[in-house]
């Protein structure tokens, strides 16, 4: 059964996936086909996301177009989280339909895709993040100086 879904997904996220009363939102999810009693399995949509934006900086404190910026989770292991955008020609990011919650923000002039799931790598990067705290409905403005080519 479906209720309650909002009108626009625009600012949609997934807030809570339970399973027989119990939270698995982040975890792998194995249901059994045979089962000792009735299973129920309840997705609940937040309608109204978070948003963050601002602008990608230089070294020179200048915008920096076409330039990587990563949004993510202070718990590593919520892969679901992590977003990443490339910069407008003005230096612009904008992330729409975030969960609530504490993140990280960085930005790259340039970075390998993906390297963000490796933890050594971004073990390395804790001096420069920037955090991000997310609230129900919010909208940030954070501007990001991006970790120069090395």
């Amino acid at each position: 059964m479906v209720t309650g879904f909002p009108e626009s997904p625009r600012n949609a996220y997934v807030k809570s996936i339970r399973v027989s009363n119990t939270e698995v939102l982040g975890n792998r999810i194995h249901v059994a086909v045979e089962s000792d009693g009735p299973m129920a399995l309840e997705i609940v949509i937040g309608a109204n996301g978070g948003q963050l934006s601002g602008t990608a900086i230089g070294s020179k404190g200048e915008p920096l177009p076409n330039v990587t910026v990563l949004l993510a989770p202070d718990v590593p292991d919520r892969r679901e989280l992590y977003r990443a955008i490339v910069t407008d020609a003005a230096g612009h990011y904008h992330f729409g339909n975030l969960s609530p919650g504490s993140y990280q923000l960085f930005s790259w002039e340039d970075v390998e895709p993906d390297a963000w799931y490796n933890p050594a790598f971004m073990a390395t990067l804790q001096y420069v993040a920037k955090k991000v705290r997310i609230s129900e409905g919010s909208r940030e403005s954070v501007d990001v100086n991006a970790i120069p080519i090395q």
